[in-house]
């Protein structure tokens, strides 16, 4: 509701590995995790972080269109939990709350499905994993339909003073569920197939901003390297409702850094004097690791 709430801001590494059948094996990595310009160290923080430290390096496998197809290490994982979770039950002794948390993240890790699914509702994958290397009709654009989705897609080649390929991505998520007949409903009882197109190449939102019918929308616009078509930024926001009278704005950006020279490990990218936008990051001073690194992982 147009208040900020969070500001929250890490570094990461993606790692192509390797093409196999058609999809491509990357390595993921998150590092350093800071909220409102601080690494946070309440108890409950630092317990989060001791426990995520297994979460990474984590591999996926990705369909030819971008999106998360599977997550292939999943037995490392369990295992690195295995090995931690001893000195975790000594250190962080009893409690309701840690136990809970426990129970809920040994399910979340129990199978490939569960973390994929748990990977897939956070902002950060949802954005940067999002399925756009898709086929465009002649005008380089496409409109898609799910069971509660419409996306919209156009593609702006040479767009940018850097040749970047611009990609623009609407789309607007509606709740849905079932009548005694099996038949698709959206939240007011009117039937899916009976639903309205919208135009959403001449639709444009706002944040803060939802239509009563729409549970969510997304606008994001992907400036990608035109040699290799790899993602060099993405910036733009998702307004959810959190109720009927909230609305949830996240704004996300990322950016790709260049370094001119060989980093010898990831720094503290985040203060009021950097410029996302630029292409060449130079490095800063590096900062201390605060108990939400283990969170995403070193």
């Amino acid at each position: 509701n147009n208040r900020l709430k969070n500001k929250v801001h890490f570094t990461s590494e993606v790692e192509f590995l390797r093409e196999q059948d058609n999809h491509f094996i990357v390595k993921l990595q998150i590092n350093q995790v800071y909220v409102n310009d601080k690494a946070p160290n309440l108890v409950i923080e630092e317990f989060a972080s001791e426990i995520s430290k297994v979460l990474y390096p984590i591999v996926l496998c990705l369909t030819d269109r971008g999106a998360i197809h599977s997550i292939l290490n999943v037995e490392d994982i369990q295992r690195r939990w295995k090995d931690l979770k001893p000195s975790i039950l000594k250190y962080y002794k009893g409690g309701n709350v840690i136990q809970r948390l426990i129970y809920s993240f040994e399910k979340s890790i129990g199978s490939e499905s569960l973390l994929r699914r748990s990977f897939e509702e956070h902002p950060f994958f949802q954005i940067y994993f999002a399925p756009i290397y898709q086929n465009h009709s002649s005008d380089l654009s496409f409109t898609s339909f799910g069971i509660q989705t419409q996306t919209f897609q156009s593609v702006d080649e040479f767009e940018t003073a850097t040749s970047k390929i611009c990609v623009r991505r609407k789309e607007i998520v509606s709740r849905a569920n079932f009548n005694k007949d099996l038949e698709l409903l959206d939240e007011y009882g009117k039937s899916l197939e009976d639903r309205k197109e919208i135009d959403l190449r001449k639709k444009e939102f706002e944040m803060g901003k939802l239509e009563d019918e729409i549970d969510k929308n997304l606008n994001f616009e992907y400036k990608l390297h035109h040699d290799n078509k790899t993602i060099f930024s993405v910036t733009g926001f998702v307004n959810s409702r959190s109720s009927n009278k909230t609305i949830s704005t996240v704004e996300f950006e990322t950016y790709a850094i260049n370094y001119k020279e060989k980093k010898e490990e990831i720094l503290n990218p985040v203060s009021g004097q950097i410029d996302w936008s630029l292409e060449v990051i130079n490095e800063k001073e590096i900062k201390e690791p605060g108990f939400w690194e283990g969170f995403w992982g070193r």
